[in-house]
């Protein structure tokens, strides 16, 4: 897939030094912390229980998020945030042939149609206006509880306070809606995903001060 070359415009903040923008050279470290921080998202489930399907699916996903100003990674590997800046569209899932029999072969018709279908199904979530977007947080399963997962969106939302428009993210885990609203975001739609796909939650964060 190619890296994203939509021009972005990102609004730099201050952010910790264990905090990195996610470059190319982080690229498949992010692979592996997001890869092992969802392996148990009812997304993602719902998609392939095959254990090594969180990886391909980020693998496949991630040079959407690479390099925009907006992804981050803690030093450590511990965690990492997939982002968005305001103007540049939500990245589709790169459906060729190479992918197509990729999911064919390993993980079965099921979870190529899933895959498909979802695609087309969430790309009717983002609102209209200019807005950042959180594509995937995640936090490996060792260094949950440990503030991780809020470094990371509150460096991500920084950002949209700084360019003064709002923040956007979806989420199929039910566990992680108290995170994110003590960080401001709320809860503007709920959805059930065709198929038996499970239930999500549409997230919207104003920008402090514009609230």
């Amino acid at each position: 897939m190619a890296v994203q070359t939509t021009p972005q415009v990102t609004h730099a903040v201050r952010h910790a030094d264990d905090i990195l923008p996610l470059t190319r050279e982080h690229r498949d470290a992010a692979v592996q912390t997001l890869g092992a921080a969802f392996a148990e998202d009812p997304l993602i489930l719902w998609m392939s229980r095959h254990p090594d399907f969180p990886y391909t699916a980020f693998d496949q996903m991630i040079d959407a998020y690479v390099d925009t100003g907006t992804s981050w990674i803690m030093a450590d590997h511990s965690g990492a945030l997939l982002g968005i800046p305001a103007g540049v569209p939500k990245p589709k899932a790169p459906v060729g042939p190479a992918l197509v029999w990729l999911l064919w072969r390993k993980y079965g018709l099921g979870t190529l149609v899933r895959g498909v279908l979802y695609d087309l199904f969430s790309a009717s979530f983002p609102p209209k206006q200019p807005h950042y977007y959180a594509y995937a947080i995640g936090v490996k399963p060792g260094f949950q509880g440990r503030g991780i997962g809020t470094r990371l969106m509150s460096t991500f939302t920084a950002q949209a306070d700084a360019a003064g428009v709002p923040a956007f993210l979806e989420s199929a885990n039910e566990r992680n809606l108290s995170l994110y609203l003590r960080l401001g975001f709320r809860i503007v739609g709920e959805t059930d995903v065709p198929l038996g796909g499970p239930h999500m939650w549409l997230m919207l964060y104003e920008p402090r001060g514009q609230a």
